[in-house]
């Protein structure tokens, strides 16, 4: 389960466009898992191998990261629903209230005659239980829990599944037994909801209901049906752990979880299909979060390679790719200089640079006229222009400048 979250997020932040090998990546694993490791010892006060993925999820703050209810298992009508509250709210487990079919499947327990209904559920596994306590006055203070399932076969050689159960007794294993999973032989017909024993359809003594309300994680793991426990988890409950798990991470100057591009189910769907020999079961998913005292989370280095052409040397087809054309590497040009560079701009034009203002001569214009048996000439302003030749031309060159400004700021 460690290594399944890491590799989802592993593959999410590649991608964001992040290599594997980058440190802010290898940050991000050491965020979580202290992060994870805090909140563990807050659960169970120091000892972290006791808290299992369920309670830890749970603490994390699961509930604001996913929303409604989520199959536990692949293709599974078994849900959880994680409360706000801190609770968890399961349904779709069964009841063993399925019909009996006289030849089909049936379970058969190890404490009584009764033979239950396929698919198998817990709540058999309780009937059996208290069918064979009630006799001997040993049932007062007893639990029964799951504690693994296995592939078998009997003496005939046909498929079986057993169920493995431990009672509990003031927190100890009181006594042990199994419930096997038949695909065949059911010895009569019975209704939904009872049991056949003894020739007889008896209804169920006890049992586990179909979900429970509002209950801790410790009580939401004990109703699971045993029939889930070997199933893949599913990808909607695995990207709820991976966001979980990562919005927790301490601050190791990894990436941090960001709520607008969270871990999706697809994203669990692509790292599966990468890695089918890994994918998680429900019952690795209830189990502790560690062996130690920390939290581990990293990536398995257990992908799987994709097949291809063999690489053991001389082995493989041969390649005839022709005859060498003796191509010489390609060469590179020389680096310009800044004069090379700048040359085409500069030498833009060059007429301009050659430019000279023609030379210009001119005479102060005058006028002459007669009138009355008398000439007159119009040139006093000559010689006044003259006197002041330099102020008119100061005044002007100020005016051509300031115009020469204008023009440009409008541009």
């Amino acid at each position: 389960m460690n290594n399944a979250v890491a590799g989802v997020i592993q593959l999410k932040v590649k991608k964001w466009g992040f290599a594997a090998n980058d440190p802010r990546v290898a940050a991000t694993f050491t965020g979580v898992g202290g992060g994870l490791t805090t909140l563990a010892l807050g659960v169970a006060g120091g000892a972290v191998a006791a808290v299992g993925w369920p309670a830890l999820l749970v603490t994390a703050g699961v509930a604001a990261v996913v929303t409604g209810s989520i199959s536990l298992a692949m293709d599974s009508l078994y849900k959880w629903l994680f409360n706000s509250n801190g609770t968890i709210s399961t349904s779709g487990g069964g009841g063993g209230n399925g019909a009996l079919v006289k030849g089909g499947a049936y379970v058969a327990g190890s404490y009584s005659t009764a033979q239950y209904p396929a698919p198998h559920t817990k709540s058999q596994a309780e009937d059996d239980w208290q069918r064979g306590c009630k006799p001997y006055n040993q049932c007062t203070g007893t639990t029964v829990e799951a504690s693994g399932v296995h592939q078998s076969t009997d003496s005939g050689g046909l498929p079986i599944t057993v169920y493995a159960y431990n009672v509990m007794k003031n927190s100890n294993v009181y006594t042990s037994f199994s419930m096997t999973l038949r695909s065949t032989g059911a010895s009569m017909s019975c209704d939904a909801g009872m049991v056949a024993d003894k020739g007889v359809c008896v209804a169920l003594q006890t049992g586990t209901p179909d979900g429970v309300s509002n209950a801790s994680p410790s009580a939401a793991v004990e109703n699971i049906p045993a029939s889930e426990l070997n199933k893949a988890l599913s990808d909607q409950f695995l990207a709820a752990a991976a966001n979980a798990a990562w919005k927790a991470a301490s601050n190791y100057g990894g990436l941090p979880w960001t709520p607008s591009d969270p871990v999706t189910p697809a994203d669990v769907a692509a790292w599966r299909a990468e890695n089918p020999s890994i994918v998680p079961t429900v019952g690795d998913a209830i189990a502790p979060v560690s062996n130690g005292n920390a939290v581990v989370i990293s990536p398995s280095n257990s992908g799987q390679p994709g097949t291809g052409p063999s690489t053991t040397p001389g082995s493989g087809t041969v390649v005839d790719l022709g005859p060498n054309p003796n191509t010489p590497a390609p060469t590179l040009e020389s680096i310009p200089t800044a004069q090379q560079i700048l040359s085409p701009l500069l030498g833009l034009m060059p007429d301009i640079k050659s430019f000279v203002v023609p030379s210009h001569s001119a005479a102060c214009p005058t006028a002459s006229f007669v009138a009355l048996g008398r000439a007159y000439a119009i040139d006093t302003h000559c010689a006044l222009l003259e006197t002041n030749r330099q102020l008119i031309e100061a005044v002007m060159m100020l005016c051509w400048t300031l115009a020469s400004v204008f023009i440009v700021l409008r541009a």
